[in-house]
């Protein structure tokens, strides 16, 4: 069914005061972009994190927008939506750069990576990381079930894993085991995402193998993304999680082989 005018012209001028804040935030982007590069090397990585956040701010705009038209117009505003992921993608490279987009990474070098910003709390980490997850989710609501973009959210989940895991202050959550410890609950919380999120985005890499023309670099993902899970158990001793990952990965691995087999006709 049409839309009418009256209904677009009622959009239009409702979603002006979100272009603006949008345009504001720009703004302050180009700021913090130009502080940074005259910033010492120890400061690059904190103007990263509040570029990081306007970013995300954004993002909450455009999802206002495509929100708006939903309830005014019946139907999703496309470029708002895309303009979103777009910004999601630049969160991962920054991410990325910060630590490593490297999904079974040693923690020893997450770690190492992780001395470049010490001062990052655990609430600002908790906090980046739960805040993506939820602008993604919203991302993929606004987009619906029969987006073109479907099976990307499995990347989009999987990249989000990875940052998280690398974000974890593991060397914290082994030597501040204390409750009375500041940052005890946020690291906590963040350790329980990294291990749902890694679990998720391997079994939504792994449903995707089978309704995708199984590719064999989606079944690598999966088995990745559960051996980062497995470093976890090691980090903590958990030999019982870890027997259970293990066997995972070694059912994953043997389909992967007799799917190759079947493939070469061998």
């Amino acid at each position: 069914m049409p839309v009418s005018e009256d209904k677009k012209k009622l959009f239009i001028a409702k979603s002006k005061e979100f272009k603006e804040i949008i345009n504001k935030i720009e703004a302050d982007i180009s700021n913090f972009l130009s502080q940074k590069d005259q910033a010492s090397e120890e400061e690059k990585p904190y103007f990263e994190f509040k570029i990081i956040d306007l970013y995300m701010n954004q993002i909450t705009q455009y999802i206002g927008i495509n929100d708006l038209a939903q309830s005014i117009m019946g139907i999703k505003h496309e470029d708002s939506l895309d303009e979103a992921r777009k910004l999601i993608y630049k969160i991962f490279v920054a991410i990325e750069k910060l630590v490593t987009p490297v999904i079974d990474v040693s923690l020893a070098d997450v770690d190492k990576e992780q001395q470049k910003f010490v001062h990052f709390t655990d609430a600002e980490r908790f906090n980046l990381v739960q805040r993506l997850f939820f602008l993604i989710e919203k991302l993929e609501e606004g987009y619906g079930q029969n987006s073109k973009w479907k099976l990307s959210f499995v990347e989009m989940k999987g990249r989000a894993a990875i940052c998280a895991r690398n974000l974890l202050d593991y060397r914290a959550l082994k030597s501040k085991s204390d409750p009375r410890i500041e940052g005890y609950l946020e690291r906590k919380k963040l350790r329980d995402l990294v291990e749902n999120s890694l679990i998720d985005a391997a079994s939504e890499y792994r449903k995707k193998y089978e309704i995708a023309g199984q590719s064999m670099e989606d079944m690598k993902k999966a088995i990745d993304l559960l051996r980062a899970v497995g470093r976890l158990y090691i980090l903590e001793n958990n030999t019982k999680a870890l027997e259970k990952v293990k066997k995972t990965i070694n059912l994953w691995k043997d389909k992967l082989e007799s799917d190759i087999k079947k493939k070469s006709g061998k």
